[in-house]
């Protein structure tokens, strides 16, 4: 019987309980460092998170197990086949879901959650209008009525709720701190958002998916309709942590978000994470599922935000690049920005995905107009570049973006280092043993001094601490970059920066660096 199934679930939990407080350090350590929705929190935090599209099943297969994404192995599970939910294949935006028939479908924790304060949210999509249970959890509950979805605080005697129309999928949220009577608590629906104050928490001795759990073992309401992803947290997350998860959400559902802050859900809707600031806190720091991590942003501010997603292309590799690079992954990923949040971190988990060349030649490829690497528009960027061997991640530094931006990871063309002092145009001042041309990078190492006694050609050139010097009045023409470390000696010769299309940077850390001549490309 459904009281006796209940009542079992509610040995169970307990008896889990217990044995959790004995394994605690043990499972704490073995735990993955699984990152939260949206790059939002990990697993200490991100205490569930179930998504219907992790599930390797075909379409109307009985979901016995929905397994716990979040890296605390909170499996949902039924055992009775008459009870277990339906998985259902490309019900919203492409996606799959799980369905509940409203009669006697639900699924049990293997972990009572038991949480005072709480973060939730819930994609859903329900078909009637009588009550039906979302989920139950110790000290919470979210049911849907008549068009409206409540979460229920202490013996149901108080109900907070908001609009929810029947038969529609939406992003349903909500939160509340731990506390006694008078706590804010809060719930939202889409772009909607409704906040009082609550009497105490609920105590209920199970937890359940797709149906209400009343004491002592009793589960009713079942809910007939569709869950697609379902995430809680044990804390009150700040409202720059929610927009980032439901612009997570909203890109991969297609569905209206918190704040719209992201506007390339269209094309570049799969792993969405951010960072960003409002009073009530910030998330600095996101690292996705597809080997990308966002940090260190120079000036995030209230209201300030970069979410980024990727076109779910492959990590094969393209050879639509730009001049001075060999090669980049398809996989794009796109920047939304909101207000000014400076300049930031990127690395690249690479996984088995690297390039075969040295990771002193990778680079992280930019472009701001089309989206096509191939005909401009590229910075190429390579500040701050370097590789931890452990994590087998790239990072760089002082990253420019701006809104619309397309970004990923690229290999150059292999640079060519000087092996002694000597004249530009000599094979034997070269690593190559050859003479760098208009396709080619360069860097003058330390203590070569390197004389231009006729024209030459680079693509980008870095006096990393060696000596460029002019010894007449002939032409260096630099394509792309001209970096300046050490010392850089022109005398009466020519600097001639042709970079057709896009910007062309010349940089200078090393003081003062007079140019007698300098000719710039005009593009008319």
């Amino acid at each position: 019987s459904r009281s006796s199934a209940a009542s079992d679930v509610y040995k169970r939990q307990n008896m889990n309980k217990i044995f959790s407080l004995i394994i605690f350090s043990a499972l704490m350590s073995s735990l993955n460092a699984q990152e939260g929705p949206g790059g939002v929190g990990s697993s200490s935090n991100n205490i569930l998170w179930l998504d219907a599209n992790q599930l390797t099943l075909s379409d109307n297969d009985a979901v016995t197990t929905w397994s716990d994404i979040s890296g605390n192995a909170n499996d949902l599970t039924q055992g009775t086949a008459s009870e277990q939910p339906t998985y259902k294949t490309n019900q919203i935006n492409g996606f799959p879901t799980v369905r509940f028939d409203g009669s006697d479908d639900f699924l049990n924790f293997t972990n009572h959650i038991t949480t005072d304060a709480i973060s939730f949210f819930v994609v859903y999509n329900k078909d009637v209008t009588t009550e039906n249970g979302v989920f139950t959890v110790e000290k919470h509950l979210l049911t849907d009525r008549n068009n409206l979805t409540y979460l229920l605080s202490f013996n149901f005697t108080k109900a907070h709720y908001i609009s929810k129309p029947n038969s529609t999928y939406s992003i349903v949220s909500g939160k509340t701190d731990a506390g006694g009577v008078g706590t804010p608590i809060q719930i939202s629906n889409n772009n909607s958002t409704s906040s009082t104050l609550r009497n105490d928490l609920a105590s209920i001795n199970s937890s359940v998916l797709g149906a209400k759990f009343t004491n002592p073992s009793t589960v009713s309401n079942f809910f007939d309709g569709d869950i697609s992803e379902f995430i809680i947290y044990n804390e009150v997350l700040n409202d720059a942590e929610r927009n980032i998860i439901s612009e997570a959400l909203a890109a991969k559902y297609d569905l209206t978000s918190f704040s719209s802050l992201y506007n390339y859900r269209a094309t570049h809707n799969n792993d969405v994470i951010g960072i960003g600031m409002e009073a009530t806190g910030g998330s600095i720091s996101a690292q996705g599922n597809d080997s990308l991590t966002i940090s260190n942003a120079s000036s995030l501010d209230n209201g300030d935000y970069y979410i980024i997603g990727n076109d779910g292309a492959a990590y094969t590799t393209s050879v639509s690049v730009p001049t001075g690079v060999s090669e980049r992954w398809e996989r794009v990923w796109r920047v939304g920005e909101t207000g000014e949040a400076g300049t930031v971190s990127i690395a690249f988990g690479l996984g088995t995905n690297g390039f075969s060349a040295s990771t002193d030649d990778y680079a992280l490829v930019i472009e701001n107009n089309d989206g096509d690497f191939s005909n401009g528009d590229v910075v190429t960027h390579t500040t701050g570049r370097s590789y931890d061997v452990g994590s087998n991640t790239i990072t760089f530094t002082n990253v420019s973006l701006s809104d619309g931006d397309y970004f990923t990871l690229a290999e150059q063309n292999s640079s060519i280092t000087t092996i002694a002092t000597g004249i530009w145009n000599s094979t034997s001042t070269w690593s190559c043993t050859c003479v760098p041309g208009a396709t080619d990078i360069a860097t003058i190492q330390s203590s070569h001094v390197v004389t231009i006694d006729a024209n030459a050609s680079i693509l980008s050139l870095d006096i990393s601490s060696g000596s460029l010097v002019f010894s007449g009045s002939d032409t260096l023409s630099v394509f792309d970059q001209l970096d300046v470390q050490a010392t850089f000696t022109s005398g009466s010769g020519t600097v001639a920066a042709l970079k057709t299309l896009g910007n062309q940077s010349f940089s200078n850390t090393s003081g003062a660096v007079s140019y007698t001549h300098l000719r710039a490309h005009e593009t008319g």
